[in-house]
């Protein structure tokens, strides 16, 4: 359903002022008392007002987040509210979100859940990742939330994420107030319509991308890391093209930033193999600026430091040392976090970032960078999204720090995308096997047909259905002899019908899957329940692999050991970076599994993602459980250093693998107890 980018060019808004007038108006502004913005206000009333669902869309770094704390402390301590939850799109976000809260309304009354971690599930206020606040909803019939925070809605955009917050939007009760809050989208309206026709009405709140609290100044560099205005840019013939690749250039433009006071920056470089090649190599062309001491505590080195060892190497300080730094998913957690105090306590001058870090956590700069229009993807590289570009963007300029915002671009399309209408949000929706297992038993067939035409996928397309419908019966029916010209224009609109029904067909296709391979038995008419089979796979909350995975379990492969499971997870999750040719001591019988259920979706002209295992990962999962009782960050950092993996992966990948042991643990079989005992050996303190 992912559709291709249509580009239109617009034209760029005069850029009058020079850039000795840009520069002039940097600074720190004066110090006031903190007001309200005037959407802030209206948000806040509205839901003071009493208001059942209120969307809020603002650009990135414009005070979204304040609305939601400042109506969950009004209603905290009110007896009829207790259950409030606040959901974010990743781990790291849902975590800082977590700490924020607990110094606001203490630890005891905040809890957590990110697929591996669960504290004080049961508090008042407990902050959750989409995808587990989802599988309360599908698991738990009484799962009814007074107040739901959904943040960062703009990722219903996500081709392989987005289908779960659709999900939470039709499955949250009615009776749960609802508070939507995303970066700037173009098709609002429609958004709010959806939601107001399935959940009842919907107030919408919209502050201006105009409107910033820190208003953004538009600049481009060249290959010398000179900075023009537009129409200088235009207009000056000598100029070359920056080239994201030339490591000399990186080092002209932080100089040249530094001496226009322009710093701290982000730049944004399009792969982490580069941010590393162009921290190394322009760190160590500049002049130290912070003390090592100061790194020492900030780590953890140092001997009053309370906290567990984080040893830096030689090169690592001298990165430090520098203030130029990287920060990519290839680096551990505690770099990541130690490189965000260090950039808010403003000790560094550059952080080098590729593009994920636009989305979330709150991480600004007086200046963003962005070397490429490009970004890689995995069906090769492609352009930057229109909303990709403004989100980048909106990281420029810090509230209370800065009085504007610096953006610096390398092309003139992205400068078009910084005053394009932002991106439509495009529904990602498909009924997965897991939704399907987990519902069954609360809805007939028909009735988890009507569910699934609340998705904004058929919102969206209803009115043309209708109109094909009527199309089809009224040339059918209105013509006795019908030409060659008018049965080929029927079969068009059945096709076009057959697309667009796209939902409904996987529905049906999927639910005869799950019913062939014997995890749903029918009981009446329209009415099923789960087998013995149906109600363990039903444990397994992963849109992904679903099939394979749970066939797998009960087939009895995990139950061998526990490197096989291990290895099997590592294997499956790192599809595409970390896999080998080679199948390993149990690849053979894993294929046979998964040839099993490819036979059965070949039925329906189903085809899963394809299966690959990795006997290399499943080497270092057994290296991991036969070494170690307990693994900690120390010893992430040999592992990773051992079998060359890049830290942060390695440590993404046991996350993943950790989310997954959760859903087994609840299960009363041999491979539940073994995914008992590998939490713990991959469980720790972060």
């Amino acid at each position: 359903m992912q559709k291709r980018r249509i580009k239109r060019r617009i034209e760029i808004p005069p850029q009058e002022e020079s850039l000795d007038e840009i520069i002039s108006q940097i600074g720190i502004p004066e110090k006031t008392d903190f007001v309200l913005d005037d959407f802030q206000r209206e948000a806040i009333e509205k839901l003071n007002s009493g208001e059942r669902n209120l969307l809020v869309v603002a650009p990135t770094g414009s005070g979204k987040t304040y609305i939601a704390e400042s109506y969950i402390r009004k209603i905290f301590n009110e007896s009829e509210t207790r259950s409030i939850w606040y959901t974010t799109p990743m781990r790291a976000l849902s975590n800082d979100k977590y700490h924020q809260f607990c110094e606001i309304f203490g630890r005891e009354n905040v809890g957590i859940i990110t697929g591996d971690t669960r504290e004080n599930i049961n508090a008042r206020f407990v902050i959750a990742t989409t995808e587990s606040y989802r599988n309360l909803l599908i698991s738990q019939k009484d799962f009814s939330p007074d107040f739901v925070v959904i943040d960062e809605l703009h990722f219903m955009n996500d081709y392989s994420r987005g289908k779960v917050w659709e999900e939470i939007i039709i499955l949250t009760p009615q009776k749960t107030k609802m508070l939507f809050l995303s970066a700037t989208i173009g098709n609002h309206s429609k958004i709010r319509e959806w939601i107001e026709k399935i959940r009842g009405k919907c107030e919408l709140v919209i502050q201006d991308e105009d409107k910033r609290p820190v208003k953004l100044k538009v600049a481009l560099v060249d290959s010398r890391g000179l900075i023009f205005t537009y129409p200088v840019w235009k207009n000056n013939r000598n100029l070359t093209p920056f080239d994201y690749k030339n490591l000399n250039s990186y080092v002209a433009l932080v100089k040249r930033l530094e001496s226009r006071n322009l710093l701290p920056a982000i730049f944004y470089i399009p792969t982490r193999r580069l941010c590393e090649d162009v921290v190394k190599f322009v760190s160590s062309r500049l002049t130290p600026v912070t003390e090592l001491r100061e790194l020492s505590e900030k780590s953890g080195n140092s001997k009053e430091s309370s906290e567990k060892t984080f040893l830096l190497s030689d090169t690592e300080k001298k990165i430090l040392e520098s203030g130029f730094v990287q920060h990519h998913a290839g680096r551990s957690p505690r770099w990541r976090r130690m490189i965000e105090d260090l950039m808010r306590e403003g000790k560094l001058r550059v952080v080098c970032a590729t593009t994920t870090l636009s989305a979330g956590i709150d991480f600004p700069a007086r200046t963003v960078f962005i070397s490429t229009s490009q970004r890689p993807s995995d069906e090769g590289w492609v352009r930057l999204s229109t909303n990709e570009v403004k989100q980048i963007a909106g990281r420029a300029g810090r509230r209370g720090k800065d009085r504007i915002g610096i953006v610096l671009m390398t092309d003139e399309l992205m400068l078009e995308d910084l005053y394009s209408p932002s991106d439509y949000i495009v529904s990602q929706f498909q009924p997965t096997y897991m939704l399907i297992l987990n519902l069954i038993e609360r809805y007939s067939q028909t009735e988890l047909r009507t569910l699934m035409e609340n998705s904004f996928y058929h919102f969206t397309n209803r009115k043309r259905i209708e109109e094909i419908r009527k199309d089809i019966e009224f040339l059918s029916e209105g013509y006795n002899k019908k030409g060659k010209s008018v049965r080929k224009h029927i079969h068009r609109l059945k096709q076009e019908l057959q697309i667009l029904n796209y939902v409904d067909e996987l529905l049906t296709k999927r639910f005869s899957v799950l019913r062939d391979i014997g995890y749903v038995k029918q009981m009446e008419t329209d009415r099923f329940i789960l087998t013995p089979s149906g109600k363990l796979a039903s444990n397994i909350k992963r849109d992904t692999n679903f099939l394979q995975l749970s066939t797998a379990l009960i087939s009895g492969i995990f139950d061998r050991d526990a490197p096989v499971l291990l290895g099997l997870l590592f294997g499956r999750l790192a599809q595409g970076r970390l896999v080998t040719k080679s199948t390993g001591r149990y690849g053979k019988s894993l294929r046979e599994v998964f040839e099993y259920c490819r036979y059965y979706e070949s039925r329906y002209g189903l085809k899963d993602e394809e299966f690959s295992y990795s006997a290399f990962m499943e080497r270092v999962g057994e290296n991991i459980v036969s070494e170690y009782k307990k693994i900690d960050f120390e010893i992430l950092s040999d592992i990773a250093l051992r079998f060359r993996i890049e830290e942060g992966d390695l440590y993404k990948l046991i996350v993943d693998v950790r989310d997954f042991l959760f859903t087994l643990s609840d299960t009363n079989t041999p491979s539940g107890y073994v995914a008992k005992e590998l939490i713990e050996i991959l469980k720790w303190e972060e």
